[in-house]
């Protein structure tokens, strides 16, 4: 997509380049070109990826040789979601999310998704702002998830999500309800995406009808990704 509205100089991008610049004393310029195949304000941590593998990538071509702990450590600076971003595999993150464990004997595939991406966006200031703390050991939730990811159960997995930006998410624009309310009546579990607005369903051989309850809703757009490959290590 293109857009023209971009501030340049706030972006994620941007950003990233110039820490990572100013870190390691490079005194040269580069030209990027982002191809954004992952919506704005969609919930899908689509502006950190890329200001992680910009950091990735900038690492391979300026031959700085920073280890993925080093460059997760600088990204800290740009928001909590970046150091998950920077290592690009399974891990669960504490702290305010830039504490990351990585689960490198975490292997998976065959993981049936669909994506339920509405065409509007949700701010992630705004859903953290309307979003009641609650302290809650999820640990069981978090074993349970793992062994389904393990065991390719998508029963146990459906029964474990848990996204506590859920409810202040949905207290921001109806038709979230509306839609995972439809979705919820053909019996399937549908879970929400980092702050929002996209869902996402887990299971094999989705009814045609899901498509008919959301086509009744306008302010959406549905992608299916089937089978994805196992999540590998980044290349740089």
């Amino acid at each position: 997509e293109r857009f023209s509205n971009i501030d340049i100089k706030n972006n994620f991008i941007t950003k990233a380049a110039q820490l990572f610049f100013e870190a390691y004393n490079i005194n040269k310029g580069i030209r990027i070109t982002l191809e954004k195949r992952i919506p704005i304000s969609a919930g899908l941590a689509g502006g950190s990826s890329d200001a992680a593998a910009c950091l990735r990538g900038l690492n391979k071509i300026f031959k700085v040789n920073a280890s993925l702990d080093e460059l997760a450590k600088l990204s800290e600076a740009l928001g909590s979601d970046m150091p998950y971003c920077v290592y690009s595999r399974p891990s669960i993150c504490y702290g305010r999310g830039e504490i990351v464990k990585v689960l490198d004997d975490l292997e998976f595939d065959d993981i049936p998704l669909t994506l339920i991406r509405f065409k509007f966006g949700l701010s992630t200031k705004a859903v953290y702002q309307e979003y009641e703390y609650k302290e809650k050991n999820r640990d069981k939730e978090i074993e349970n998830i793992i062994i389904g990811l393990k065991n390719n159960d998508i029963d146990l997995l459906n029964d474990n999500i848990f996204n506590d930006l859920e409810k202040s998410a949905h207290s921001l624009n109806e038709y979230l309800d509306i839609t995972t309310n439809r979705i919820k009546e053909l019996g399937l579990a549908v879970h929400q995406s980092g702050s929002g607005p996209t869902h996402y369903i887990l299971k094999r051989n989705i009814s045609k009808n899901i498509y008919k309850a959301c086509d009744k809703i306008k302010l959406y757009q549905t992608h299916i990704l089937c089978n994805p490959n196992k999540i590998k290590k980044p290349k740089f």
